[in-house]
């Protein structure tokens, strides 16, 4: 059985080494990016371990005009200033490009026609990197007819041996070689959905479970599944073993 620990993990990064470098490579090449991956595949957490080596321009959405704009603005210091939005959308197309770091857009999807026309001016002056969950043209929206000058990073799962050092890393007070002997059944429960395995910690903390009976994975697969439904990750995902 797994004894509950008392306290949270910290946040921790673990593998992607060869992403990270491929990500380092069209930073050097000034080239534009597509990052797909499922939704808690840790696409996020990628682009957030990259930015601590590598200066970005990052904007956490892009559903509406504002959001873009308003976010890439406090990137860089600007005020509002009372200005109407064509304004500061021209002043910000001016002071982007000097400083020569490709724009970062998270979360996109359906994609307003205001926001794919700004995308595309940005993408004549310097990089621009989306990250996204699907590259459908319903998910995408007015963006989908540039994909095609976007070089695609695909985000898988996390290998049996990134979960492996995730259990190893994440902060854990109960019997840490009982659960890492658990590990391949964890891997399987998740799919390897690093979001899918934080949820499963999660429930590791707070209860106890036997990982050597199908029941007891069977319960935690249940819990995991209302973690990740929770949290945006399609419930289907966890794998009842």
């Amino acid at each position: 059985m797994v004894p509950a620990p008392t306290r949270d993990h910290p946040d921790i990064f673990i593998g992607r080494k060869e992403l990270l470098q491929r990500l380092s490579h069209l930073y050097r090449s000034n080239r534009h990016a597509l990052l797909q991956g499922l939704p808690g595949v840790g696409k996020s957490a990628l682009i957030a371990e990259f930015a601590r080596s590598h200066p970005i321009l990052l904007s956490p959405a892009c559903g509406h005009l504002g959001d873009l704009v308003g976010a890439l603005e406090a990137t860089i210091g600007l005020e509002r200033d009372n200005l109407k939005m064509a304004a500061r959308v021209h002043r910000l197309a001016a002071r982007l490009p000097l400083l020569k770091r490709p724009v970062v857009v998270d979360n996109v999807a359906h994609v307003p026609p205001r926001v794919a026309h700004l995308v595309r001016f940005i993408m004549e002056q310097q990089p621009v990197w989306l990250v996204v969950r699907s590259i459908q043209p319903s998910e995408l929206g007015h963006i989908w007819p540039y994909l095609y000058l976007f070089t695609q990073v695909d985000i898988p799962p996390f290998s049996a041996a990134e979960t492996q050092d995730l259990l190893s890393t994440a902060a854990f007070k109960g019997d840490r070689a009982y659960l890492l002997g658990g590990a391949h059944r964890l891997h399987r429960l998740a799919a390897g959905n690093p979001g899918i395995l934080a949820g499963l910690l999660a429930e590791l903390r707070s209860r106890t479970y036997d990982l050597d009976s199908s029941d007891g994975l069977r319960l935690l697969a249940l819990h995991a599944r209302i973690t990740a439904v929770s949290a945006g990750i399609d419930g289907n995902s966890v794998q009842l073993l």
